[in-house]
This record gives C-alpha cells, structure tokens and sequence, in this order.
C-alpha cells in the first residue's frame, strides 16, 4: 500500500516522493487524502444513506444485511443483536464471553454456596 500511495501521490501533485512536500506527510493523511479523492471521483462508491421511516434518524446502509440489519435498529433506538447472523457455536461463545465480562461466569456451583452479592 505506500508504494501505491506514493506513486498516487506523486502523479497527483507531479513531484518526486522524495520531495520535501511528500516527506512532511504522515502515513494517515496520505490515506485520508487518497481516500477523499476517490471517493469525489467515484461518487457511486459512497455508502449510501437512508432516513428511518419512523424515526427520521439518517443511517448508513452498507449492502451487507446484517450490518444493514443493526444500522436500521440503531436509527430506531434499539440496542442491535450483535450476535446474529453467527452460528450457534460462535453465539454460545459469545453469550460465555459476555457473561464472564459482567461477572456471571460458571464458578462450578460458588455462587450458589455463597452469597456473592453481598
């Protein structure tokens, strides 16, 4: 990727890339540069967006279904299920992984010896 990016570079502004201009820009602006001019050229490779027909909340619709899926949700204010769309083996490691963040994990039975809540 830099070797295209410095030669998009370099076309665009007809310097070398080891002009002293090219050398002051970081790697992020090169990208975010790159990226604004793209996407001018290309309009029709913009991320289309949409309003919510109840909310009237604008969303992002990216022809992914799933991602469409949360985005619509979002704009309606409900909190998305991150989990679909995964088998059931990935949601059960992933209900594991989020009950073990809040603290709910399996402790073989200690909870229900001990009152943890208190």
């Amino acid at each position: 990727m830099p070797y295209l990016l410095r030669r998009w570079w370099a076309r665009k502004y007809r310097l070398p890339p080891t002009s002293d201009e090219y050398l002051r820009y970081t790697p992020e602006e090169l990208i975010v540069e790159f990226f604004e001019d793209y996407f001018e050229s290309h309009p029709e490779r913009q991320l289309r967006r949409e309003l919510h027909e109840e909310t009237g909340v604008q969303y992002v619709v990216t022809g992914d279904p799933i991602v469409d899926c949360w985005e619509r949700e979002i704009a309606a204010g409900r909190e998305p299920d991150f989990n679909e769309g995964l088998t059931e083996e990935a949601r059960s490691r992933e209900v594991a992984r989020e009950e073990q963040a809040r603290g709910v994990a399996d402790f073989g039975g200690f909870e229900e010896r001990f009152d943890v809540d208190a």
